[in-house]
C-alpha cells in the first residue's frame, strides 16, 4: 500500500513539474506566438526529462502548423510570402510527426502501451508530404543542391517507411526524384551520394541518357576509370548520336593509348547516321599518335568536307606534313642528286603544311602553343624571312 502511494506521489510530482514546465509553451501557443513556443520547446528538449515527451511533439506540431498556415494563407491571398519559411516549417512538421511516431513506437515496445497518435501522424503526413516534393523542385530549380537533396531524400524514403505505407503516401515520383537526387549530389560534389538511388534512377528510359551521363561524370570525379569507361561505352552503344558519349569514349581510348579501340568505334560511328565529324576527328588523333600520317591527313580532309568550320583538322594536316617531312632521309653528301631530290621532297612537305597551319592560326589564335612552334619550323625551313622573325619574337614571349 505504501509503495502504491509513493508511486502515486511520484507521478503527481512529475505531472506538476511537466505542467509547470509546459506553461510558457501553452501560453505562447494560446497567444499564437508560434516562434516563441518553438523556442521554449527546444529549450525543454535539452532536459533529458522532456526530450522524448509526446506532449512536446504535439505542441511542436501545433506551432509549426501555425507558422506554415500563416505562409500558406499569404500564398492563397497572393500576398508576399517567405518561401524558405514555408518549406522549412513543412519539413519540421514532417520531422516532428515522425519523431512523435518513433517515441510512441518505443513506448509500445517497452511498456505495451498502444500508440495514440497514429491517426494524427498520418493526417499530417498526407497533408504536408506534397509540399516536400514542391520544396525539392524549388531548391533544385534554384541550384541549391544541398537543400534539394535533403527534401528529395524525405520524398523518396518516407513513402517506403512503415508509417508512410500506413499513410498511403504516393510512390509514383520515385524515379523522377531519384534522378534529381543523383544530379543534385553530383553538382553538390557529394560523389558517394550519387549512388544512393542509382538503380532506381536508371529505370526510366526517358531519362536514362542523362543519368548515364552524370554517372560517367561522377566516375571521372571519383577516379573510377573502370566505371567511367563502362558508363561511356553503354551510353555510346545506346545513344550513338549523343556527342558526349562518343567523344569522351574516344578520348579515353586515346589517353590510354588504346588506339585500335578508337579506330574501331570511329569506324562503327561512321556507319551510323550521325557524328561523322567526331568520328573523323577521333581517327585523326589515333592515326597521328601511331604515326600513320597519311591516314591522318586523309581523315582530316574528310573532316573538313563534312565540317568546314572544324579547326583541329587543319592542325592535324599541317602537323602530319611536318612529321612526314622530318621522316625524309637526307643523304650525308650534300652535293649529290639524291640529296637535292630529298631536300626538294622535304621542302615540298613543309610547303604543304604552311597554309594549313596558317589557317589553323587564323581560326584558333588562342592556341599559340600549338601553331607557333610548328610555324617556326616551317618558316625556318622555307626561308620565310619576315614571317620567321615574327614567330621567333612570339616564341620568346612564351
Amino acid at each position: 500500500m505504501k509503495q502504491f502511494l509513493l508511486l502515486l506521489i511520484m507521478l503527481f510530482s512529475l505531472s506538476c513539474t511537466a505542467q509547470k514546465a509546459f506553461k510558457p509553451v501553452k501560453t505562447a501557443l494560446k497567444d499564437k506566438k508560434y516562434n516563441e513556443a518553438i523556442t521554449q520547446i527546444e529549450k525543454l528538449r535539452t532536459d533529458s526529462t522532456f526530450k522524448n515527451n509526446t506532449k512536446l511533439c504535439l505542441y511542436a506540431i501545433e506551432a509549426y502548423r501555425g507558422l506554415n498556415d500563416a505562409e500558406n494563407t499569404k500564398i492563397y491571398l497572393k500576398k508576399n510570402y517567405d518561401t524558405l519559411a514555408f518549406f522549412s516549417t513543412t519539413r519540421e512538421l514532417i520531422a516532428t510527426s515522425l519523431q512523435l511516431d518513433s517515441i510512441e513506437n518505443a513506448l509500445q515496445h517497452e511498456t505495451g502501451a498502444k500508440p495514440k497518435q497514429k491517426h494524427l501522424v498520418c493526417s499530417v503526413l498526407n497533408q504536408y508530404y506534397p509540399n516536400i516534393n514542391a520544396a525539392a523542385r524549388f531548391y533544385y530549380s534554384k541550384k541549391d543542391y544541398n537543400n534539394a537533396m535533403r527534401f528529395l531524400r524525405i520524398s523518396i524514403d518516407l513513402p517506403h517507411s512503415k508509417i508512410g505505407t500506413l499513410a498511403k503516401l504516393p510512390v509514383k515520383v520515385d524515379t523522377t526524384n531519384s534522378v534529381l537526387y543523383l544530379i543534385s549530389a553530383y553538382n553538390a560534389k557529394k560523389y558517394d551520394e550519387v549512388h544512393r538511388y542509382q538503380d532506381t534512377a536508371l529505370q526510366a528510359k526517358s531519362t536514362r541518357r542523362i543519368v548515364l551521363r552524370y554517372l560517367a561524370l561522377n566516375a571521372e570525379a571519383e577516379n573510377d576509370t573502370t566505371s567511367y569507361h563502362s558508363f561511356l561505352y553503354e551510353g555510346w552503344k545506346t545513344y550513338p548520336s549523343e556527342t558526349f558519349f562518343f567523344t569522351r569514349l574516344a578520348d579515353y581510348y586515346n589517353k590510354h593509348k588504346h588506339y585500335e579501340q578508337t579506330l574501331n568505334i570511329a569506324q562503327e560511328q561512321l556507319q551510323s547516321k550521325s557524328l561523322h565529324n567526331a568520328a573523323y576527328l577521333a581517327r585523326c588523333a589515333a592515326y597521328y599518335e601511331i604515326q600513320d600520317y597519311d591516314s591522318c591527313i586523309v581523315n582530316a580532309k574528310n573532316l573538313i568536307a563534312v565540317d568546314s568550320t572544324n579547326v583541329e583538322a587543319h592542325y592535324y594536316i599541317g602537323a602530319s606534313y611536318i612529321q612526314k617531312a622530318e621522316q625524309v632521309v637526307m643523304p650525308q653528301n650534300t652535293s649529290t642528286r639524291n640529296y637535292n631530290k630529298a631536300l626538294a621532297q622535304r621542302r615540298a612537305l613543309f610547303a604543304k603544311a604552311e597554309p594549313e597551319l596558317e589557317q589553323f592560326r587564323r581560326m584558333a589564335p588562342q592556341s599559340q602553343n600549338l601553331w607557333a612552334p610548328l610555324l617556326y619550323r616551317v618558316y625556318l625551313e622555307l626561308n620565310r624571312g619576315d614571317k620567321f622573325a615574327e614567330i621567333e619574337k612570339l616564341l620568346k614571349k612564351f
